[in-house]
């Protein structure tokens, strides 16, 4: 069970980051972060 939690918790956690992200860049679409910076992320949720 405990290992589900933490399991459920990484990825919303994940999904969250991924959506400020997303909010982000579209609030601020002349300055972009790294593309370094996206691929660090996405290595992490996969």
């Amino acid at each position: 069970v405990l290992f589900v939690v933490y399991f459920f918790t990484y990825y919303m956690s994940a999904f969250a980051l991924l959506l400020l992200i997303r909010y982000w860049s579209c609030s601020i679409s002349d300055r972009h972060p790294p593309i370094h910076f996206y691929l660090f992320i996405a290595a992490n949720i996969d």
